[in-house]
């Protein structure tokens, strides 16, 4: 851990560290970087503020505020919460992202986007290794170049294959080029796109 300022100090928690200014942590070949943020020793937690932001193999996530468990391996998001995958990117109000085994929560209310597909549900996870997208709660997804959308309760989009599987009143809606809009539904539909 390093920064510009450290200062530390005792507290119910144990010894805590303040790290004001270009503060830098380093695990493994993780870089996360913040403005200021609290190191508690005893606990092994370290509270980040103002412009987090994680790089981790492909995926770099950013947020305000963000809560790092060093026994859990665990980042907790709060705020304006980015995560980017190559050419991926889904943004929520919250989540969290397990550098252990690179997956990622991301809650209440995600926007997602890929190329010309686009997505948004209540919530989703994401598992890098296996760009799998498992969207949850009122789905919708867009493939703009095909003029296709496709709504569920649940959906599991794998980016490697760029199919999605929808289950929960699935419904797919499809334009042809003369705008004519053919409508199909089913208990699980299984779209390639």
């Amino acid at each position: 851990i390093t920064a510009d300022n450290m200062t530390g100090g005792r507290t119910d928690a144990g010894d805590v560290l303040y790290l004001n200014g270009n503060l830098r942590v380093r695990r493994g070949g993780t870089v996360l970087t913040a403005d200021l943020g609290r190191y508690e020793r005893t606990n092994g937690l370290i509270d980040l503020t103002g412009n987090v932001r994680l790089v981790d193999s492909t995926t770099t996530v950013t947020c305000n505020h963000a809560a790092f468990s060093e026994t859990d391996d665990r980042l907790n998001l709060d705020g304006d919460v980015v995560i980017v995958d190559r050419d991926a990117r889904l943004e929520a109000p919250y989540g969290w992202y397990d550098r252990r085994n690179g997956s990622a929560y991301l809650g209440g209310g995600v926007d997602g986007r890929e190329k010309e597909q686009r997505m948004r549900s209540d919530e989703a996870f994401y598992v890098r290794d296996s760009l799998l997208v498992k969207a949850r709660g009122h789905v919708r997804g867009w493939d703009d170049s095909a003029r296709v959308e496709l709504g569920a309760q649940r959906i599991d989009f794998d980016r490697g294959t760029k199919v999605a599987v929808a289950t929960g009143e699935p419904q797919l809606l499809s334009r042809d080029a003369d705008g004519v809009l053919t409508t199909l539904t089913a208990r699980l539909l299984r779209v390639d796109s």
